[in-house]
C-alpha cells in the first residue's frame, strides 16, 4: 500500500514537535462533529473537493464549521481563482477562527473532526487564541506568543486504518494533480512533460506525506524540511506514484468521486 511506503522514509526524517505557550482563559463553547462524505464540487466554474465531515463551534445561536483557513484558493485547469475568504468567527472582538463558507476539504480540519469523534482531544493554535476542543467544549485562551502559521496540536498518538487512510490522500492527491491541469500532456515536448510529471508526483504525494508527519508529530505544524521531504519521497516512489496517476488521465472526476463515496461515513483512524 502506497501510505506505507511513504511511512517508511518520512519515519526515518523527523523528530517530534511539542510546543507549548503561556495563555489566559476567556470562554467556553460547544461544540460538535459530523462524519459525512466527501464531494467534487463547483464553484464559479472552479472545481474543489467540499466535505460535511467536519466540526461545528456554537457562539451564539449559530453553529459555524470551523476552520484556521482565512481563506483558499479554487483552481480550474491551473487557472486560480480570486482567493475565497471565509468568514471570521469572533468572540469579544478577537477572532477564535473561520467559518468554512464552502465545506473545503482542508485535511487537517477532516483529521481533526476524525479525531475528536475518536475522542482524542486536538487544540487549535492561531495568532491570538488556542481553542482546545475536549468532550464538546471548546474552551477558549488567550496567548501571547508568536504564531506565524496557524496549526492543531493532537493530545494523543493515534494510527490510521490504512486503506481508508490511503484512499483519503489519494483522492487529495489526484484531485490536486486535475486541478492544476497536471494530467493533461498531450502534445507537449518531452522537456515539458518531464516537468509537468515532476510536478504531478509532488502534488500527489503531498497528502500522503502530510498523513505521516501529522501522526508522528501529532501536530500539523509542518518542520522546514517537510517540503524537501515531499521530493525525496516522489523521486523514491516515482513509479508508484505514475501508476496512480496513470489510472486517471481519463474519466478523472468520475472515477475519483467513485473513491471518495467509498470513505463516505468511514473512520480514518484505527
Amino acid at each position: 500500500m502506497l501510505l506505507n511506503k511513504v511511512e517508511q522514509i518520512v519515519s526515518k526524517n523527523l523528530n517530534v514537535i511539542r510546543r507549548e505557550v503561556n495563555k489566559v482563559p476567556i470562554g467556553n463553547y460547544s461544540y460538535s462533529t459530523n462524519l459525512g462524505g466527501i464531494w467534487v464540487s463547483e464553484e464559479d466554474d472552479y472545481f474543489y473537493l467540499s466535505t460535511s465531515t467536519l466540526t461545528y463551534i456554537e457562539i451564539g445561536d449559530k453553529d459555524y464549521p470551523y476552520t484556521t483557513f482565512e481563506k483558499q484558493t479554487l483552481y480550474d485547469n491551473g487557472e486560480e481563482s480570486p482567493p475565497i475568504k471565509n468568514d471570521p468567527i469572533t468572540v469579544n472582538g478577537v477572532t477564535i477562527g473561520y467559518s468554512n463558507v464552502l465545506g473545503y476539504l482542508h485535511l487537517p480540519d477532516f483529521l481533526m473532526t476524525q479525531l475528536l469523534i475518536k475522542g482524542i482531544d486536538v487544540k487549535a493554535v492561531t495568532k491570538e487564541v488556542i481553542v482546545l476542543f475536549k468532550e464538546g467544549v471548546a474552551t477558549v485562551y488567550k496567548h501571547y506568543s508568536d504564531v506565524v502559521t496557524p496549526y492543531y496540536v493532537f493530545e494523543s498518538d493515534f494510527n490510521y486504518n490504512y486503506e481508508y487512510a490511503d484512499t483519503l490522500a489519494q483522492v487529495i492527491g489526484v484531485f490536486d494533480v486535475y486541478k492544476r491541469g497536471l494530467l493533461n500532456t498531450e502534445g507537449l515536448s518531452e522537456e515539458e512533460k518531464k516537468r509537468r510529471e515532476k510536478r504531478a508526483l509532488y502534488y500527489l504525494f503531498f497528502p500522503y506525506v502530510s498523513l505521516i508527519v501529522y501522526k508522528y508529530l501529532r501536530s500539523t505544524l509542518f518542520p522546514l524540511h517537510t517540503y524537501q521531504l515531499v521530493t525525496k519521497v516522489s523521486q523514491i516512489l516515482t513509479k508508484d506514484g505514475k501508476d496512480v496517476i496513470g489510472f486517471y488521465t481519463d474519466d478523472t472526476l468520475t472515477k475519483l468521486q467513485g473513491l471518495a463515496d467509498t470513505l463516505r461515513q468511514k473512520i480514518i483512524l484505527k
